[in-house]
């Protein structure tokens, strides 16, 4: 071989050299996310999603309607609660065959029903037994134990906790949460402002005058709270939405939904359980959002947020966002296999498709 052929394979190498550290600045190829839209025959406003080990998608929403779908999306059960076209369904949570609904509503519309065969029978578990509480959200550690909570009354938040599959709900002592500010209270927008994460951890964000965090380390009988920096001080402002990936680290979401394409301070970070919060940088990507959600993408972890002016995603903890969709929707969950769903006004429901591309290596010298 020629010093010339040498030279040129020289050439060549050193080309394909810089290319591929060029695209390890770069970092990895962008991810592209899309919403695939199904219909479960539903018109009404959808703010409870679950997904179950079994596979079942559950959602549930306003004039206490339901459905659930046992194939991907394909197919759909719904259901009306018998004599509850008066109650708003703002959560629920499926164990397979068990599950639970959860009604947001003044005094007695707030209610826990559950179904013990896939939604064919129902039974009232709790009746808020004060006029002037609201639920807001329910959340389970596992089968057995599980907590809801309502807006203050008497100036604190009122908790319950079960530990019998929600045969009891049993209030948790007063004596026990921190007051709440007057004017405080949380946001019934996406079953996720009441977290119950790892190793007995549980979070409640808040809203209105204060935007604050109350936490508990020992499954909900004990609660201490924290400021953040997500913007508050109207009735239409606060957190919206927790979420943890472990029992250390976690990101508040919010804003004010009256004005859901300003960006104002609506996000902070955790990394110490929720007793001290930072302030993420403010970007045009992250408006309002009313649900987040942490995402496992091939190898990384991203977040995926939504509110009503669309969703956006982060691969650095919340700290820079990308927009992916102008189509919001209320409430996001992620099924134990990874997948994930979103459910939203007019009954739209939709399956998050994600695509990696390869990366792109250039031949040229």
């Amino acid at each position: 071989m020629g010093k010339h052929h040498f030279f040129f394979w020289g050439i060549l190498l050193a080309g394909l050299t810089v290319s591929l550290q060029a695209q390890q600045l770069m970092g990895p190829a962008p991810v592209l996310m899309q919403w695939i839209p199904v219909d479960a025959g539903l018109v009404v406003p959808l703010r409870g999603i679950s997904l179950a080990a079994n596979g079942d998608i559950w959602v549930s929403g306003a004039s206490g309607q339901y459905a659930v779908s046992s194939d991907s999306g394909t197919s759909w059960r719904s259901g009306r609660m018998p004599d509850g076209g008066s109650l708003d369904f703002r959560d629920v949570h499926a164990f397979g065959d068990t599950v639970y609904l959860m009604s947001a509503g003044n005094g007695e519309l707030s209610r826990i029903y559950q179904s013990t065969d896939r939604g064919e029978n129902w039974a009232l578990q709790l009746t808020c037994p004060h006029p002037e509480g609201f639920f807001s959200s329910m959340d389970f550690w596992d089968a057995r134990n599980g907590i809801v909570f309502s807006d203050p009354v008497d100036g604190k938040f009122v908790i319950y906790r079960t530990s019998d599959a929600g045969q009891t709900w049993l209030e948790v002592p007063r004596i026990q949460i921190p007051p709440a500010q007057e004017g405080e209270y949380a946001f019934a927008a996406s079953g996720s402002c009441l977290i119950a994460g790892a190793e007995g951890r549980a979070w409640i964000a808040s809203g209105g005058t204060a935007a604050r965090v109350f936490f508990s380390a020992d499954s909900g009988r004990n609660w201490e709270v924290s400021d953040t920096p997500v913007m508050s001080g109207t009735p239409s402002s606060g957190i919206f939405s927790l979420a943890f990936r472990d029992a250390l680290n976690g990101i508040a979401v919010g804003g004010d939904f009256r004005q859901p394409d300003s960006a104002n301070h609506n996000a902070a970070r955790t990394n110490d359980g929720g007793r001290t919060w930072q302030p993420l940088a403010d970007s045009a990507a992250m408006t309002y959002r009313s649900c987040v959600i942490y995402l496992q993408v091939g190898e990384r972890t991203a977040l995926v947020a939504s509110g009503a002016s669309g969703c956006s995603y982060s691969f650095d903890e919340g700290e820079s966002w990308a927009p992916f969709s102008a189509e919001g929707y209320y409430t996001l969950a992620v099924g134990p296999f990874g997948d994930c769903w979103a459910a939203g006004s007019e009954g739209r429901i939709a399956r998050l498709k994600i695509s990696i591309p390869s990366p792109e290596v250039s031949d040229e010298p």
